[in-house]
């Protein structure tokens, strides 16, 4: 469903994007930390070894940021602390990739 947070972003790309919030500090390797405003580009799902991408997991419905890295077989995704594990291509579907990286402002 579409929602209206009240807040606006304007991005660079001149495509279909959407800004989500990070929620966590999972993908802090990759520079994004809670509060963080992560620019989509939902028209580009281009696998690249150590992009950001926004997954849907299959299981679940969740839609996660997680970072893409190249298996021995295929693509997996996950984040910085390989205690929590990876999903595989056969369990998500990309939605897209991060384009921009906004810094939550600092107080």
């Amino acid at each position: 469903p579409n929602m209206d947070s009240g807040r606006y972003v304007v991005a660079e790309n001149q495509s279909h994007s959407i800004a989500i919030e990070a929620s966590n500090d999972h993908l802090s390797k990759s520079g994004i930390v809670a509060g963080d405003m992560c620019i989509i580009n939902l028209a580009d799902r281009k696998l690249e070894d150590g992009a950001v991408m926004l997954i849907q997991l299959l299981k679940s419905g969740q839609v996660r940021l997680l970072r893409a890295m190249a298996g021995i077989d295929d693509w997996v995704y996950g984040v910085d602390d390989p205690r929590l594990g990876t999903v595989t291509s056969e369990e998500a579907v990309v939605l897209g990739k991060l384009s921009e990286l906004r810094r939550r402002e600092i107080k």
